[in-house]
């Protein structure tokens, strides 16, 4: 099992697991000379001592692994969350997706007749230009339309009809799969 050390990450160097004030090496040296002691009083509180400090030792070691194990907890909780959350960005941008991709083959049928129509757009202005209103008609409007090309200029006068028409068109060409799934994406970001 990994153990995850929140020092490892915030130090510039891994730790060295060792407790403090508590020198192993002189821990082993202290047990093999009470060993060699002989049986008495003195060596009894000895060994006494000894065990008292191997017991500190013992404890601190415990306390350690703890902190260790705690921390590897922390890291596995953490990477649960992060998980978890790509999860839930993944599933929503193929929700997205797929919200995305009929609706773009909807845009590229209806892009083809719209180029279509722009096309024939100047076609269907000389037609307008053809057809005269009727006299009986230009009585309900004030203007001295004599054709419906005319009448609908006068609308709006702001704006040229074929001018508005190749506008639309040069604009719709432009619209392409990269740029439709470029703003796409970063609207679902």
């Amino acid at each position: 099992m990994f153990l995850f050390s929140l020092k490892a990450i915030e130090e510039k160097y891994p730790p060295d697991i060792k407790i403090e004030h508590i020198d192993r090496k002189s821990i082993r040296q202290k047990i093999e000379d009470s060993m060699k002691m002989a049986p008495t009083l003195a060596t009894l509180s000895a060994r006494t001592q000894l065990a008292l400090e191997l017991k500190d030792l013992g404890v601190a070691y415990e306390k350690l692994c703890k902190d260790l194990v705690h921390h590897q907890h922390l890291q596995n909780q953490g990477w649960r969350t992060v998980l978890s959350n790509l999860e839930d960005s993944l599933s929503d941008f193929f929700r997205q997706t797929d919200k995305f991709i009929p609706w773009y083959r909807k845009l590229l049928e209806r892009k083809a007749q719209q180029l279509e129509m722009l096309e024939r757009f100047p076609d269907t202005c000389e037609l307008l230009a053809r057809i005269p209103i009727l006299s009986s008609l230009k009585t309900l409007f004030s203007g001295s339309s004599d054709t419906l090309l005319q009448y609908c200029t006068t609308l709006d006068e702001t704006h040229d009809l074929l001018a508005e028409a190749e506008s639309a068109k040069a604009a719709l060409s432009q619209v392409t799969w990269f740029t439709l799934f470029f703003h796409w994406f970063w609207l679902c970001l």
